[in-house]
């Protein structure tokens, strides 16, 4: 299982460019620059929504030029089950359902440290299309 990130100055071009190389999102060229776009903390989890330049490769490559990784904030969540969610039943779901739009992010990388409950999610950046609530919705 790949190193668990817990702060954003880890991710580094060449550790972004292993992580989608292995995952199967970037066979040719590398990672040359990351900008970090936005950055938001919520009471769960710290999240980083980053720019990504590739340099050579075919042109043809399932790498995204956006990213949206979340940290959950240590000591308050467990990301094991999130983690799992998008490692083996999102996977298992697409496989099932090939032609179908699943409602679900595509994870481009996702990892979990049992001994200290760290995780970290790399995912498709939605920010053009949805958004998230300052707060809970209040019941009636």
């Amino acid at each position: 299982m790949p190193e668990v990130i817990t702060d954003i100055q880890q991710v580094t071009p060449a550790w972004l460019g292993e992580r989608l190389r292995e995952n199967g999102y970037l066979p040719h060229g590398t990672v040359v620059q990351i900008d970090e776009l936005e950055a938001a903390q919520s009471s769960v989890s710290r999240v980083y929504y980053l720019g990504i330049r590739y340099a050579g490769g075919d042109g043809e490559t399932a790498a995204p030029p956006r990213l949206f990784l979340k940290l959950p904030n240590p000591g308050l969540t467990r990301g094991d089950r999130e983690v799992e969610f998008y490692r083996a039943i999102a996977p298992a779901m697409s496989e099932a359902y090939p032609a179908a739009e699943l409602p679900f992010l595509r994870c481009y990388d996702a990892a979990y440290a049992e001994d200290s409950g760290r995780s970290h999610l790399l995912l498709e950046d939605a920010s053009a299309t949805h958004f998230a609530l300052d707060g809970p919705l209040p019941l009636r």
